[in-house]
């Protein structure tokens, strides 16, 4: 049994037994890579955590073992940076994510090359002070969206109007993915549309708030 086999099963109940009989299955260790590679989308996928702070993107996964717990019994184990994590699996296996959160989470994927290209032609100053706080940036400053990421998504949903947008998961690209022209589409109207910028890890916090009003 792969962990694949958990991410295309529907049912709360059934992916929690399935991710069970995992755990009793395998040793204790390290995932390989493709393990981990869709525990971290089923993570994303499903995971309902206790607190926000919990939801960790795939990015910020960095291995994926499985572990004994401080009751004695196999678990999940993460790890974040410097910190470690144990996943529950009735928390793994909880409601799946709407279909809009997919599509949001494919959008964001789509603009990760126009991230990186900002970072190249605007490369952090740590000492310029942050448009929101008036700090120093740091030398833990944030890219952020001068127009709200999902602002720009909900306006170029708008556009598409009768258009279906519907997404997918695909082994081979390893991500959920769109109709490649609507893919294209969205690429471009990010490019165009988009004003991105340095602000603090404060400013950053500080601007999300404002977009949640």
């Amino acid at each position: 049994m792969s962990l694949l086999d958990v991410l295309n099963m529907n049912g709360i109940g059934k992916r929690k037994g399935m991710l069970s009989s995992y755990l009793k299955k395998y040793p204790v260790g390290e995932l390989n890579d493709n393990e981990t590679h869709c525990f971290k989308v089923l993570f994303e996928t499903h995971y309902n955590p206790d607190e926000e702070h919990q939801k960790f993107t795939y990015e910020q996964i960095d291995k994926v073992l499985i572990g004994i717990s401080e009751y004695g019994k196999k678990c999940f184990v993460i790890n974040v940076g410097s910190s470690e994590w144990q996943c529950s699996i009735i928390k793994l296996s909880g409601s799946k994510r709407s279909e809009a959160g997919n599509i949001n989470r494919v959008l964001r994927i789509l603009i990760k090359d126009q991230i990186l290209q900002f970072k190249k032609e605007n490369p952090l100053n740590p000492y310029e002070i942050c448009p929101l706080e008036n700090i120093p940036l740091g030398e833990d400053a944030q890219i952020d969206h001068e127009i709200p990421f999902e602002l720009l998504a909900s306006e170029w949903k708008l556009k598409l109007k009768n258009k279906n947008i519907k997404c997918s998961y695909d082994m081979n690209e390893k991500r959920y993915v769109l109709d490649k022209k609507i893919e294209n589409d969205w690429v471009e109207y990010h490019l165009k549309k988009c004003k991105l910028r340095w602000l603090s890890k404060e400013g950053n916090k500080y601007a999300h708030k404002l977009y949640s009003k």
